[in-house]
């Protein structure tokens, strides 16, 4: 887990070299919030579907050409029981996607004057599912793939809202907290999906971004 941090990080120096080497910007962050929507396993005895305004996420993302990238991010979630907030799960999430920039591929950019795109990602990751009743979180590995619209304000700021879905492969505890199986034995794939909104941030010298170029 302490590893993981390190390798973002120089994943992340690497990416800004590599972008400070081009005439066209290939490098992006971006940050937002959002929901965090719960689909299974959990426990229907609760009055609460564990989904909510409790989504978090932060990334970087490198595009090699005008159609292709990759992109790394960090996430957080909670799957809370409403009311009450003393039943549920913490989620935690690092995750590395393929990029595509379907927009450019279906002439959208060039059709709304560069002002709208598309972006479809998927990949893979690493993350601690934690019940907030248990002293230690369990790992699990999240699959993903979503769709990212995009409107850009201006030649380094972009709007964009997210849908992605995950299936985290060997899940034991539902998100409510509870163990699908005791003993800590047989697990399930667990699904949920999020949806965001927040700023993309273009970084470099040059005037425009693959995204819009």
């Amino acid at each position: 887990m302490k590893k993981i941090p390190k390798i973002c990080v120089l994943f992340f120096l690497m990416l800004i070299s590599a972008n400070a080497q081009t005439t066209l910007n290939k490098l992006s962050i971006e940050g937002g919030v959002g929901y965090s929507g719960a689909m299974q396993p959990y426990l229907t005895r609760y009055n609460s579907n564990f989904s909510g305004l409790k989504h978090f996420d932060i990334g970087m993302r490198y595009m090699i050409n005008e159609y292709y990238g990759i992109k790394v991010s960090f996430a957080s979630d909670k799957f809370e029981n409403d009311p009450g907030g003393k039943i549920g799960t913490d989620l935690q999430r690092y995750s590395v996607e393929g990029v595509m920039n379907v927009g450019k591929l279906f002439d959208l950019t060039y059709r709304t004057r560069d002002h709208f795109g598309v972006l479809a990602h998927a990949g893979v990751g690493f993350a601690t599912l934690k019940p907030f009743s248990a002293p230690k979180a369990e790992r699990v590995g999240p699959i993903s793939i979503g769709i990212t619209p995009q409107y850009r304000l201006s030649d380094k700021v972009a709007l964009y809202s997210d849908f992605t879905f995950f299936s985290n492969v060997k899940q034991h505890y539902r998100f409510d907290g509870s163990l699908i199986q005791e003993p800590y034995k047989t697990p399930a794939i667990g699904h949920y999906y999020n949806f965001t909104f927040g700023l993309i941030f273009y970084l470099g010298e040059g005037r425009y971004h693959s995204d819009w170029y």
